[in-house]
């Protein structure tokens, strides 16, 4: 182990081929448990092949639902899924904040959201934002993150998009390709704002194509929201060439 790497450890082999299930393993000492763990899960599926490498994300903040129903019951299917390249799914980041409804963590009281980069030997939050910083990312082509407006507020469905510059023109039209794929009811087209603690700065660090959206609010779950964020999916991974089979529908036209 490097003086850099991380202290989260798993049980699942990134390079293995097939489709494997695990659990990213967060140490956690604390009064009841001296050699405690967090335990994080996820899957991955692996054809083993060239293909594109995408990591799909929820949970960074623990009240907000459509992304990991849908991104759970993505890895359901997950088994017999024909795609080529990777699938890294992890439908619940923040996993103490997601298992007690709460938009920050109620261990270390973290935001994860703006705990980036991290550190190795930080607390738990920080430990997982060092994690996707130094361990998923340097992995991932494409990268979503799912978002809903949590508790505090209801977000209409958007998709949030920061193309890569224009000097680079083939890499930008491929982002606004997968834009367009998605096709959100809106998208809203921003910059970083000079915010660097985010999980977007993190990707934009790691030259990372990156995806993010909200999609509904007040801590539960709105069945158009959940179907937008499947479907928009479905057309996202079918355009990169993951999936091969159509999408169910077309993507409908975006409002910017």
């Amino acid at each position: 182990m490097t003086a850099t790497a991380s202290l989260i450890s798993t049980d699942v082999d990134f390079e293995r081929k097939g489709f494997q299930t695990g659990m990213l393993r967060l140490p956690w000492s604390h009064d009841r448990s001296a050699y405690g763990h967090i335990p994080i899960p996820l899957a991955v599926l692996n054809a083993g092949d060239d293909g594109p490498t995408v990591l799909l994300t929820d949970g960074n903040h623990g009240d907000e639902y459509e992304g990991p129903i849908a991104l759970m019951k993505l890895m359901q299917r997950m088994p017999t899924l024909a795609i080529r390249g990777r699938l890294i799914v992890i439908p619940a980041l923040n996993f103490p904040a997601f298992a007690n409804g709460l938009r920050t963590s109620p261990i270390d009281g973290g935001n994860l959201n703006r705990l980036f980069p991290g550190a190795r030997h930080g607390k738990p939050m920080e430990m997982i934002a060092h994690y996707v910083e130094t361990e998923l990312l340097p992995r991932a082509d494409v990268v979503f993150d799912f978002h809903a407006g949590g508790a505090s507020f209801d977000h209409a469905p958007t998709l949030l998009t920061s193309p890569p510059a224009s000097d680079n023109a083939g890499r930008r039209a491929h982002y606004l390709d997968l834009v367009r794929a998605f096709g959100a009811p809106n998208t809203m087209v921003m910059d970083l704002l000079g915010e660097d603690r985010t999980f977007a700065a993190a990707a934009e660090r790691h030259d990372t194509l990156f995806l993010c959206g909200e999609f509904g609010g007040h801590a539960g779950c709105d069945k158009a929201n959940l179907a937008i964020v499947e479907s928009g999916l479905e057309r996202v991974l079918h355009r990169l060439g993951v999936i091969e089979a159509m999408p169910s529908n077309k993507a409908p036209a975006t409002r910017y």
